[in-house]
């Protein structure tokens, strides 16, 4: 997701603002809508970005990268420099969104490698053990941010899914 949270609290006060609230006749709940607007915004403030499960999750994209980057090194494909200079990067001094953006542009240069990766798929020797290693990164860091949901979240979740495949 290239855009983060911030903008869409932005985006949407200026939509309440500019569109929803002059269509409104009610003071009441004109009023309602502006105390929305406000919560949101401190929410935005309040925003609270944990530290050591980014520099977890900037790791695991490292891998990603630093794997196809081994292994485009080993069949001689060459490596785009925008995937080369996120390698390079030391995220552990540095905090909140700062830090955030560094996942964001990994996120971006895992995607940009494993598209690299599939187009130069009939180039590698045993892509499948690749793919593996991949996706096992991949896979590990939804199921960390999964058992990071509330128990009772989870459990409306799983039953709002098993009464849609009922």
């Amino acid at each position: 997701m290239d855009t983060n949270f911030e903008t869409y609290v932005t985006r949407i006060n200026y939509t309440l603002e500019n569109v929803i609230v002059p269509q409104i006749q009610s003071d009441f709940i004109r009023s309602q809508v502006f105390a929305v607007m406000e919560l949101l915004h401190q929410l935005t403030s309040r925003l609270e970005y944990r530290h050591e499960l980014l520099l977890e999750d900037i790791e695991r994209l490292r891998g990603i990268i630093q794997t196809v980057i081994k292994t485009f090194s080993k069949h001689k494909i060459h490596i785009p420099e925008d995937i080369l200079s996120e390698t390079d990067i030391q995220a552990h001094e540095i905090y909140g969104k700062p830090l955030m953006a560094i996942h964001d542009r990994l996120e971006v240069a895992v995607g940009n490698a494993i598209n690299l990766f599939y187009k130069n798929r009939d180039q590698i020797k045993n892509p499948r053990e690749i793919e593996h290693h991949i996706l096992v990164q991949i896979s590990s860091g939804i199921t960390r941010d999964v058992t990071l949901f509330k128990p009772e979240m989870m459990h409306e979740l799983s039953e709002k899914y098993q009464k849609k495949e009922a």
